[in-house]
């Protein structure tokens, strides 16, 4: 286990998945955490998933962790994309919708990012963010994350292209 100021980061267990699915299928908020169509699955699909080892698991690309507060179960945090050779990985986080804006987030991301730097060997750990989620680059600059950039009209959501914010942390920062 990982632990921050607020949260705790371990692995995800399977009675995990009902919550971490029910926030992931939620419409409102599928955008941000998703690169594709709004398509919901059962809570049998992502149980099936969990138990073929394909979703909610750690892979060579990919390690996933539950956020822990208090022993309660507020999110889910993964680093993807692992790329050994250039040291670096794309950050992903998900925080049930009861949870937001209690700073959980940010404190998981400065977990992860020490994580990805100290124990993966990582330089570089970035993330892609719409740019009208203003509370969600906030939150990312409290954890140390600084703008590389825009992408202009990257994102379609919901019938409009939107511009995504580059973000990223560095060893070195």
């Amino acid at each position: 286990m990982l632990a921050g100021e607020l949260v705790t980061l371990r692995a995800i267990e399977r009675e995990d998945v009902p919550d971490l699915h029910t926030w992931g299928q939620e419409y409102a908020t599928w955008p941000e955490g998703s690169y594709h169509p709004y398509a919901p699955r059962s809570l049998a699909e992502s149980l099936a998933k969990f138990d073929a080892r394909e979703g909610y698991r750690s892979t060579d690309s990919s390690v996933d962790f539950a956020m822990d507060v208090d022993d309660t179960l507020v999110g889910s945090i993964c680093l993807w994309g692992l790329d050994a050779f250039n040291r670096r990985a794309h950050l992903g986080i998900t925080v049930g919708t009861p949870y937001r804006g209690k700073g959980y987030g940010t404190d998981a991301c400065r977990v992860l990012v020490r994580y990805a730097f100290v124990d993966r060997g990582l330089h570089r750990v970035q993330l892609e963010v719409l740019a009208n989620n203003a509370a969600a680059v906030r939150a990312y600059e409290k954890a140390g994350f600084v703008r590389d950039g825009v992408l202009r009209e990257a994102a379609w959501v919901r019938g409009e292209l939107i511009d995504e914010v580059v973000m990223s942390v560095l060893s070195t920062d």
